[in-house]
């Protein structure tokens, strides 16, 4: 295989791997201990608590768009990757959300901070690696893209 080629697939895979990482975090850390992060998927979160609706299929919803907006205003291979993240990342949270993982979720008891902190651990790494990657998760991460692209003056105090 050319080298090209393998470094395509290689990031892709990354993403992939990554999505599944971040799936698997909101299964073991943040749902079993009832917060909700930061980001679109923290709303997205919210609203599965509030409406029982699996994070999944309102990731999808929000991001979909956000995406499209990738693709025309941002960066065509950014927002492929962000939407392989996308993808892969509800389609893990449905897979487990059909399953009883309560045996190895981390549930905090009485601790309000430690389930947190290991989500947090967790999707810090994802993000620098996907972004490393010239992805995103989503969310947010689109419309900072997409902020940075129309005004690359622009600072975080801005």
């Amino acid at each position: 295989m050319e080298q090209r080629t393998w470094n395509i697939l290689r990031s892709y895979l990354t993403v992939a791997a990554l999505a599944c990482l971040m799936g698997v975090s909101y299964e073991l850390f943040v749902f079993p201990n009832a917060f909700a992060p930061a980001g679109i998927n923290g709303l997205a979160t919210m609203l599965q608590y509030l409406l029982h609706i699996n994070i999944g299929y309102v990731s999808l919803l929000i991001n979909l768009p956000l995406i499209l907006l990738a693709w025309k205003k941002v960066d065509r291979d950014f927002a492929r990757k962000t939407l392989a993240f996308v993808l892969v990342f509800s389609a893990v949270t449905l897979i487990l959300g059909q399953m009883d993982l309560s045996a190895i979720a981390y549930d905090t008891g009485s601790s309000v901070i430690l389930g947190p902190v290991a989500a947090g651990v967790v999707s810090g790494a994802v993000y620098g690696w996907v972004i490393r990657q010239n992805g995103s998760t989503g969310g947010t991460d689109v419309v900072a893209a997409w902020v940075r692209k129309k005004r690359p003056e622009a600072s975080l105090v801005w």
